[in-house]
């Protein structure tokens, strides 16, 4: 994915130059014509001339006036600035290829009526909600289909939107321990998630969209998400983080060596989602390890991180060693993402760190802020439904194996002769049987991480005994029936 921003120079929000294709820099003003090449490059000067295969533009490079061509393949978008059309279109209304430029120029600015797509060759947008409990609502399963829903249309972009439930699952009250190491665990999920984007759409899409991430929840191994994207934006309430203390990962038993070496594999690999993404891999420390200092400062009007806490009027502490007794957050700090034991990053310091290129409280804040609000098209994906089914049978999961298991329970065994011995018996395993293959058949989208360890586990509400237990209990059944049939 191509690189957000880096971190050791952010520009301050709202300010920037942009480069020619020949890389010039031309004044922002409105009077100024812009070209949006699929390619990413940003073309200003002044349209002279537009057809309906290709638009004549007259840049500026090094003095001098030169007039350059586009095909109206390269283009996503064209806005114009207050510049007088050339003499013909201004006396016709109209360009070579038939096209009403004011009608146009009007509807791009968003006067009367909506952008007509075919019109003005508008960018497609493959809106992806991914929302819910990580690994049961979001996983490998739902957003390979969803891509895959995506991919046959070839949308321009895709945005990804990320509403983790942080607070409650589908199954149960989240546990009061959402702070401690387990979660950092969850990272194993994002991991296989992300390599959907950077190694499967590689090899199987014709055309890879700008991947644009929208925040409102990414806590726990939803943080690590982001990272995918080509720009980040957040909800004015979003949160990115809650991964917990990786430092405390595999607790104090065993081989310290050994038990340090998967702390720091488990690191790198998390550091190098980040830096894959143009983003700076101390952010990630700060997220995971509870013993890391990490804060930023304010120079010439950028932004620079630093280790350590921060000193001077112009430094910020994001995150002070939470090892010292007197420095550790308290529980309701680390669930509410308000403590500075571990970093999560809140929608202004994303915008300061230059993670996040804006504030988004809804949709269309998101292409207001990609600049296409007034010209794009809204592709008609199933992403949502495809969400909101998933989401529907989980829940119907959430009754049918507890009542399944009650069911179970209720089979009397032990009281009759040997045949209805025999047939109670055989209810209860064919009950079994059929509650493993509902676990075979959605897999790991039905555990949740539980522990310092963060084994994966069925919901602990459900009742239903773990998949091992489930053989246990069969076999015993098995050799119970042997001992019937004699």
């Amino acid at each position: 994915m191509a690189a957000c921003v880096a971190l050791l120079g952010v520009a301050p929000a709202g300010t920037f130059g942009v480069a020619t294709a020949h890389g010039a820099v031309v004044s922002s003003a409105d009077d100024v014509d812009r070209i949006y090449l699929r390619s990413g490059r940003i073309v200003e000067g002044r349209i002279i001339q537009e057809t309906s295969t290709e638009i004549r533009m007259e840049v500026v490079v090094g003095g001098i006036k030169a007039p350059t061509t586009y095909s109206k393949d390269e283009v996503l978008r064209v806005e114009r600035g207050d510049a007088q059309e050339s003499d013909d279109a201004a006396e016709s209304g109209e360009s070579d290829g038939g096209v009403d430029v004011d009608r146009l120029r009007e509807r791009l600015r968003g006067g009367g009526e909506s952008v007509d797509p075919s019109l003005a060759g508008a960018p497609t947008v493959y809106h992806m909600p991914l929302r819910g409990w990580l690994g049961s609502d979001i996983n490998t399963r739902i957003v390979s289909e969803m891509l895959e829903d995506a991919r046959r249309q070839e949308p321009d972009f895709l945005v990804i939107e990320i509403d983790r439930r942080w607070q409650r699952s589908v199954f149960e009250d989240a546990p009061d321990d959402l702070g401690n190491a387990s979660k950092f665990d969850e990272f194993s999920v994002a991991d296989e998630i992300e390599a959907l984007f950077t190694k499967e759409m590689p090899r199987t899409w014709r055309k890879i969209p700008h991947i644009v991430v929208w925040v409102k929840s990414a806590m726990g191994g939803a943080a690590f998400l982001p990272f995918v994207g080509d720009e980040i934006y957040f909800h004015p309430d979003g949160r990115m983080g809650g991964v917990g203390n990786l430092g405390e990962l595999f607790g104090s038993t065993g081989d310290h060596v050994v038990r340090q070496k998967q702390r720091s594999l488990r690191l790198a690999r998390a550091q190098g989602m980040a830096i894959a993404g143009g983003y700076d891999y101390r952010i990630v420390t700060a997220m995971t390890m509870r013993a890391y200092e990490l804060s930023y400062r304010a120079v010439g009007g950028t932004v620079e991180l630093f280790e350590g806490v921060a000193s001077r009027a112009n430094e910020q502490t994001l995150t002070e060693n939470g090892t010292i007794r007197e420095n550790q957050d308290s529980l309701r700090d680390v669930v509410r993402g308000t403590g500075d034991d571990v970093l999560t990053l809140k929608a202004e310091t994303a915008k300061t760190l230059g993670v996040s290129k804006g504030n988004a409280e809804t949709f269309n804040d998101v292409l207001a802020g990609m600049g296409i609000l007034r010209n794009h098209r809204k592709l008609d994906g199933r992403a949502e439904k495809i969400m909101d089914d998933w989401i529907v049978q989980l829940d119907e999961l959430g009754r049918t194996m507890p009542q399944m298991w009650e069911d179970y329970q209720q089979v009397a065994v032990g009281r009759n002769g040997v045949d209805d011995e025999r047939e109670a018996i055989g209810r209860r395993m064919r009950i079994l049987q059929d509650i493993k293959r509902l676990i075979d058949r959605y897999g790991n989208a039905l555990f949740v991480p539980e522990g310092l360890f963060g084994i994966e586990k069925l919901p602990p509400a459900w009742g239903v005994p773990q998949p091992g237990d489930l053989e246990i209990l069969l076999e015993q059944h098995r050799v119970q029936l042997m001992g019937l049939n004699g």
